[in-house]
């Protein structure tokens, strides 16, 4: 009796996990949602960021060298970003503001104050910046008012954890990975036409703060370049009231200034 018992009871648990394996199975076979629906999820979690400042720790990595910094931060929706750059002993290196489609550059060690349109130099040769060529603006925006949500994916797929939307780019696509339980974007790939990534963003460690998710981790690389940027935010205020002298680059009278237009300077 006893041992019918036993049989008895096993054969139930297998007929449970039997039953249980095929559930799982049937979901994660199912098809993804519409991207609409996707993108309102992602709105309600991630919220809504206008302002931003914050302090942050910041890792360049190209071939062997590795460069720390400290960075302060300053944001304001739609496109004005004034980052300070020091190193770890305190002093500071460089500061860098865009507005629209103009830059401003200060340097300590050259003195110069430089100012050009965006589409005039790349950043990074211009000032010997080992930096991935990627305006930091588009973190902001890619997180809080993306436009990918006003567009319509060529294929959305299911990839472990995540939701894979598929955006046709003029060269090549951009991949945009979002958590499946969490419904936040963890990962955005740029590849060229042939599938190959050249430039990637990840966003980890979110924080809810302020009614809105913020990544404190963050990381741009850029493939073409061999750069990798890290940055992690230690201390940051979403929606704060930001005043203009924060945003501003103040510099002393005897600067010399540069003016860069026409061409692009490489």
């Amino acid at each position: 009796m006893k041992q019918r018992t036993f049989f008895t009871v096993i054969g139930v648990a297998l007929w449970l996990i039997f039953i249980l394996g095929c559930a799982q199975k049937r979901v994660e076979v199912a098809p993804p949602p519409s991207s609409s629906r996707i993108w309102q999820e992602v709105r309600r979690n991630t919220g809504s960021l206008l302002t931003f400042k914050g302090k942050a720790e910041a890792l360049v990595e190209t071939g062997f060298r590795r460069i720390p910094v400290n960075l302060d931060i300053f944001y304001r929706h739609p496109d004005w970003l004034t980052l300070r750059a020091y190193a770890p002993i305190g002093m500071k290196l460089v500061e860098m503001s865009f507005q629209k489609q103009k830059f401003i550059v200060y340097s300590p060690f050259t003195n110069e104050y430089v100012t050009g349109i965006l589409d005039s130099v790349n950043i990074g040769k211009r000032f010997k910046l080992p930096v991935p060529d990627f305006d930091l603006r588009r973190i902001w925006e890619d997180l809080y008012h993306p436009v990918a949500q006003n567009q319509e994916p060529t294929r959305i797929t299911n990839s472990g954890k995540y939701y894979v939307l598929s955006y046709p780019q003029a060269k090549g696509f951009r991949e945009i990975w979002i958590h499946r339980k969490k419904m936040l974007i963890y990962r955005e790939n740029q590849l060229d036409s042939t599938g190959a990534i050249m430039q990637y963003l990840s966003f980890s460690n979110y924080k809810a703060r302020a009614g809105a998710r913020f990544p404190r981790l963050i990381e741009i690389g850029d493939l073409n370049l061999g750069v990798k940027l890290t940055i992690e935010t230690d201390r940051f205020e979403i929606n704060p009231d930001i005043k203009e002298t924060d945003l501003m680059i103040s510099v002393p009278p005897e600067v010399k200034r540069i003016e860069i237009g026409g061409g692009r300077e490489d």
